[in-house]
């Protein structure tokens, strides 16, 4: 594939959503919204392995063909991006995390929280699967959202495999520029654990947005704000070190 010149966002979204949920979003590059396997189709990605969701992302990827991209991960899509990041190191610039997963020493997503979720998620997945009941889906992921966005995460909200949440991903932090979103109302990732994610991504770039898990519904303007003034930044001319 030839690849032309030019700049682009990649969005990867969180478990059991779709690319939908970043269509307020108003960025100043070219945009490629990522989807992940089988999109409201049930529990039909019960087979699939963590590496699975990694290469259709890759995929999508490798149809598009602008040649420098800012990865931004939503939650488990901060797993995936590190993979994504290692497999185009010379074509990523720029790396982004929104309220988003990124393991230690490339474990898996249900090691990045600690106190009783880490051991209880397992457990209610093997109990509900792996979409939660309305309520919780309501309370906990929709939080601060408008009825009808809510009404559109539930109804719209997919199974994904357990694999997805269990396996390690193995990925290793980029060597780029990198800014964390720490999501300050979260009630699905805490903030606290949010902070120990971005000492996990090596950035001092630390950003809060005053929302729940879903700030692309809750507040795209600010988010857009955040992602186009990170992306501008990346073409800033370095700053000269005054002569002593």
């Amino acid at each position: 594939m030839q690849l032309v010149k030019g700049k682009g966002v990649v969005l990867i979204h969180g478990a059991g959503l779709g690319a939908f949920i970043w269509q307020e979003m108003k960025l100043d590059w070219q945009v490629l919204r990522i989807n992940f396997q089988n999109r409201g189709n049930g529990p039909m990605n019960v087979g699939l392995h963590y590496q699975d969701y990694v290469d259709e992302v890759i995929q999508q990827i490798e149809n598009w063909t602008v040649d420098q991209i800012v990865i931004v991960g939503h939650s488990i899509g901060g797993c995936i991006a590190l993979n994504v990041a290692a497999r185009y190191p010379e074509r990523v610039i720029g790396f982004i995390g929104i309220s988003a997963a990124i393991p230690k020493k490339g474990g898996s997503f249900i090691s990045c929280f600690s106190g009783p979720k880490n051991w209880m998620l397992p457990l209610m997945m093997r109990i509900f699967g792996t979409k939660p009941p309305k309520f919780v889906l309501e309370t906990n992921l929709c939080n601060g959202l408008k009825s009808e966005d809510r009404e559109k995460i539930v109804s719209r909200f997919t199974y994904e495999s357990r694999q997805l949440y269990l396996e390690d991903c193995n990925g290793s932090i980029p060597n780029c520029p990198k800014m964390y979103i720490l999501t300050t109302e979260d009630r699905e990732f805490d903030p606290n654990d949010q902070k120990k994610m971005a000492k996990n991504l090596k950035t001092k770039q630390i950003e809060r947005i005053e929302t729940g898990h879903l700030p692309m519904l809750a507040d795209p303007k600010k988010l857009s704000y955040l992602i186009n003034s990170f992306c501008k930044n990346l073409l800033a001319p370095p700053v000269k070190q005054a002569e002593k």
